[in-house]
């Protein structure tokens, strides 16, 4: 398989274009995060009054990106400005061909526990990554940590809290799937992605 086909579609940092419709300029965009079917991204310039209408009033839109040497468009509607400045699109396109994940991750370090087990041992530890779907762990030191669970994150405004199911283990990391998770929960983690994502892109406003 080559390395096209390997790689997602869009992620974090790829250049876009956003067509607002309505005759507005084009505006060129980065991709920040990707939350199931919302995509973030941040103007590359400041977009225009017009564009600014169009996208208050959640309108149709499209993104374009380049695939595989071809051009491509996803269709969408404007879904607001998330806190950071970034532009929410609800994309309507299914774009799951060569995209693996649904959620961007980032490398934070929190601290993590699992308690109520279900099958072997609670444990305590520090995240290695994050997304709003799961969760990749630093591999506690117990003998035979829980496949499932009830996990705990500290972020910086408090606890973060869901049911979790181990999906990968190594010696040195497991990865968690969130399974019950409030809507709640779930818009914290992504805006800590998002805004980590933007720090990243700001520190390297080249690449």
């Amino acid at each position: 398989m080559s390395q096209a086909h390997r790689d997602p579609i869009l992620h974090e940092g790829a250049h876009v274009t956003l067509d607002a419709g309505g005759d507005t300029p084009l505006l060129p965009c980065r991709v920040v995060g990707l939350t199931g079917d919302e995509l973030a991204l941040l103007p590359l310039k400041p977009p225009q009054p017009a564009t600014w209408r169009r996208l208050a009033m959640r309108r149709p839109c499209m993104v374009l990106f380049e695939a595989g040497g071809q051009m491509r468009a996803l269709r969408g509607n404007a879904a607001g400005v998330r806190s950071g400045g970034f532009l929410a699109v609800a994309l309507t396109d299914d774009f799951r061909l060569g995209q693996k994940r649904r959620h961007s991750r980032a490398p934070l370090s929190f601290p993590v526990s699992l308690a109520d087990p279900d099958e072997g041992q609670a444990w305590s530890s520090t995240s290695l990554d994050i997304s709003a779907a799961g969760i990749r762990v630093e591999r506690p030191a117990v003998d035979d940590p829980a496949r499932s669970g009830r996990l705990t994150i500290a972020v910086p405004d408090g606890e973060v809290t869901a049911r979790a199911v181990l999906v990968q283990a190594s010696p040195e990391w497991l990865s968690y799937r969130f399974g019950e998770i409030d809507a709640d929960g779930t818009k914290r983690l992504a805006a800590l992605v998002l805004a980590y994502n933007r720090r990243q892109f700001a520190a390297k406003p080249g690449v």
